[in-house]
C-alpha cells in the first residue's frame, strides 16, 4: 500500500459519522430576559473530552448566541474544516413557533455532535470548555483570552506531503464542488417530502379517530332504524366495534410511525444534510479566504532584483536607495515563503477534509436502510391489525337466515 492510501485510510478510520450521538440538547421551559426573552438549553453528555475529567453525565446551560459565538471563533480558526452550521435563530415560514423552536434545538444537537464527531474540532479547546464550563458563558468570555489565531499560524507543510501530493488531488474536489449545490438540492427536497410523508400519517391517524367517533354515532343510531327483527343489527354493530377497534388500532401505528420518524429517521436524514451544506461551506470559504498573492510578490522581485542589478555598479547611485530595494526583495521573499507554505496547509487541509467526507456515503445506506426497516415493521403490524379485523368481521350476517 502507497503512502497516499495509507494517509488515506487513516484520515477516514478518524471518523465515524454513524458513530452514537453523544450529546441531548433539552430546552429549559423557563424564558430569560426582561425586555427581550431568551431560551435557555440544556446541554447533556458523555462525551469522550481531552484533559478532563469523568465522562459520565455532564451538564451544561448555554443559549443560542453562546453557539453563535462559538461557531465565529470555530470559523476564524478553521475556515477550512468542515464546520456544521446553525439552525436559523428567527422563525420564518409557515410551521407554527414551536415546531420552529423544536426544529432549532434538534439542529443545535444536530451541531454539536457533528463537532464532536470530527478528529480535529473535538479537540479543539474552545468546544471543549463550551461543554464542560458550568459557570454563565458570558462571565467566562468576558475574562478569558480566546486565541482566534488561523490554524495554520507557525505550522509548517510537511515535506513528505509535498513530496506525495498528485494535482489530481485538486481536480477532484473541484468536480465535487461543481456537484456538491445540486446534491444539496435534491437532498433537501428528499428531507421535504420525508417530512410531508410523517405529516400524512398523522392526519391520517387523526381521520381514523375522526372515523372512530362518526361510527359510534352511526351504531348508536342505527338500531331505531333497523328495529324489525333486530338481532342481525346487533350482531353487524357488534362488528362495526371491531371495526372502530381497529381503526383505532392503526391510528396508534400511525402515531408511532410518524413520532419514530420526526425523533429517529428525520434526524438522520437531517444530519447528512448538514454534512452536505458543510462541503458546500467549505469550498465557498476556499475560494473566497484561500487565494494568495504568490504571482504578484515573485514580479516585485524580479522587477526589484532588475533594478538593483542596474545601479548597484553606478557610482551616482544613493546608497538608501540600494538598501530600500535589497528590504523590499527580501521582504517579498519571506512572503513567497510564507504564502507558499499556507498555500500548501490549506491543500493539506482540504484534502484532509474531503477524504474524510468520503466516509458520509454510509450515511446514506443507514438512513434508508433505516427508513425502509421501519416502513416495513409498521406496514406489516397495520397489515396484522386489517387481517385480525377481517377474520373478526366474517362473524357479521351477509344476509337474512
Amino acid at each position: 500500500m502507497d503512502k497516499i492510501s495509507t494517509w488515506n485510510n487513516q484520515v477516514r478510520d478518524s471518523f465515524n459519522p454513524n458513530s452514537a450521538d453523544f450529546i441531548k440538547v433539552t430546552e429549559i421551559p423557563e424564558k430569560e430576559g426582561l425586555l427581550f426573552k431568551h431560551i435557555n438549553y440544556l446541554i447533556v453528555h458523555n462525551a469522550p473530552l481531552a484533559d478532563t475529567d469523568s465522562n459520565n453525565g455532564r451538564k451544561v446551560i448555554r443559549r443560542y448566541s453562546d453557539f453563535v459565538w462559538l461557531l465565529e471563533i470555530l470559523l476564524k480558526k478553521y475556515p477550512f474544516r468542515l464546520i456544521p452550521e446553525l439552525p436559523p435563530k428567527k422563525f420564518s415560514g409557515s410551521s407554527n413557533d414551536n415546531l420552529f423552536l423544536q426544529r432549532r434545538r434538534h439542529g443545535l444537537q444536530r451541531f454539536l455532535n457533528q463537532l464532536m464527531k470530527h478528529p480535529i474540532l473535538s479537540k479543539e479547546s474552545l468546544v471543549i470548555m463550551f461543554l464542560t464550563v458550568p459557570t454563565d458563558l458570558n462571565s467566562w468570555r468576558r475574562q478569558a483570552n480566546v486565541d482566534t489565531n488561523e490554524e495554520f499560524k507557525g505550522k509548517r507543510i510537511s515535506k513528505n506531503f509535498i513530496k506525495n501530493w498528485h494535482p489530481d488531488n485538486q481536480k477532484l474536489w473541484k468536480q465535487a464542488e461543481f456537484s456538491i449545490k445540486d446534491m444539496y438540492e435534491n437532498w433537501f427536497k428528499i428531507c421535504i417530502l420525508i417530512e410531508r410523508i410523517e405529516k400524512r400519517k398523522e392526519q391520517i391517524a387523526y381521520d381514523n379517530l375522526k372515523f372512530n367517533s362518526i361510527l359510534n354515532g352511526f351504531i348508536d343510531v342505527s338500531n331505531k332504524i333497523y328495529s324489525v327483527e333486530s338481532s342481525d343489527i346487533s350482531m353487524i354493530n357488534a362488528g362495526l366495534q371491531n371495526v372502530n377497534l381497529h381503526i383505532s388500532n392503526s391510528a396508534s401505528l400511525y402515531k408511532d410511525e410518524s413520532h419514530n420518524l420526526d425523533i429517529g429517521i428525520m434526524h438522520e436524514f437531517k444530519t447528512f444534510q448538514d454534512y452536505i451544506n458543510s462541503l458546500r461551506g467549505l469550498f465557498e470559504r476556499l475560494n473566497r479566504l484561500g487565494g494568495n498573492t504568490i504571482f504578484q510578490a515573485k514580479k516585485r522581485v524580479e522587477i526589484n532584483t532588475n533594478r538593483f542589478n542596474e545601479i548597484k555598479t553606478k557610482p551616482d547611485v544613493r546608497g538608501s536607495e540600494v538598501d530600500r530595494l535589497i528590504q523590499s526583495i527580501n521582504r517579498d521573499k519571506q512572503d513567497i515563503i510564507s504564502q507558499t507554505n499556507r498555500d500548501w496547509l490549506i491543500k493539506e487541509c482540504v484534502l484532509h477534509e474531503f477524504v474524510m467526507f468520503q466516509e458520509t456515503q454510509y450515511k446514506i445506506t443507514k438512513i434508508f436502510q433505516e427508513w425502509g426497516a421501519d416502513r416495513l415493521k409498521y406496514g406489516e403490524l397495520q397489515a396484522d391489525n386489517w387481517n385480525q379485523m377481517c377474520n373478526l368481521l366474517q362473524q357479521m350476517p351477509y344476509n337474512r337466515q
